[in-house]
């Protein structure tokens, strides 16, 4: 038996009791993952983000340097 997870999110006005004439839309999108699939996307992003704490604990602030002169 296969495992998914189905992700869903919306945008605008859940309520449906008022529509505001500036932004008349709501919106329901959903993706739905084979969970092998979905381990396999994740693995670069949680790659990514052990590098970047990493990075973000073996520099310290006087390491950094500003990218334009301070006027």
């Amino acid at each position: 038996m296969h495992k998914y997870y189905f992700f869903l999110d919306e945008t605008g006005n859940h309520g449906l009791t008022y529509v505001d004439p500036n932004f008349p839309l709501f919106l329901l999108c959903g993706c739905l993952f084979n969970e092998n699939e979905l381990l396999k996307a994740k693995e670069p992003y949680i790659s990514f983000e052990m590098v970047k704490e990493k990075i973000k604990w073996n520099i310290s602030l006087s390491d950094l340097q500003p990218l334009l002169p301070l006027a």
